[in-house]
């Protein structure tokens, strides 16, 4: 818990909301990862993005997720 990572890999599922942006991403070594986005600036991700994620990793209700700190559309 805490501890950095770089997620890489396909958009699965987006939801939007104003300033936050929470996303299922799948990717090769794990089967679906959760990512919580709190926005800066405008981004734009929908199923099917190639997406980079650097984050931390947090425990949400007894799940792991990622806290992603920036996000890169490849």
């Amino acid at each position: 818990e805490g501890q950095e990572v770089d997620v890489f890999g396909v958009v699965a599922h987006v939801v939007d909301h104003d300033n936050v942006m929470f996303l299922t991403i799948d990717e090769q070594r794990v089967e679906h990862v959760s990512v919580v986005l709190f926005k800066s600036s405008d981004i734009e991700l929908k199923q099917g993005d190639i997406v980079r994620v650097i984050g931390s990793v947090d425990d949400y209700q007894g799940k792991k997720q990622v806290i992603g700190n920036r996000v890169e559309k490849k």
